[in-house]
């Protein structure tokens, strides 16, 4: 699910989980590309830049 762009909240809930991290400490480990996105938004060489 979370590879197919289901945020891992509604993973959770559809799981039973009580708690998002139980989700996540069980199953995000073995889906590593659903932060991929996100690290896509920083871009480095500009932080290097302005320092």
């Amino acid at each position: 699910m979370v590879s197919n762009g289901v945020p891992l909240e509604k993973v959770a809930q559809y799981l039973g989980h009580s708690n998002v991290a139980i989700t996540y400490q069980t199953y995000a480990r073995f889906a590593p590309d659903h932060l991929q996105d996100a690290a896509e938004i920083l871009d480095f060489t500009q932080i290097r830049k302005v320092r």
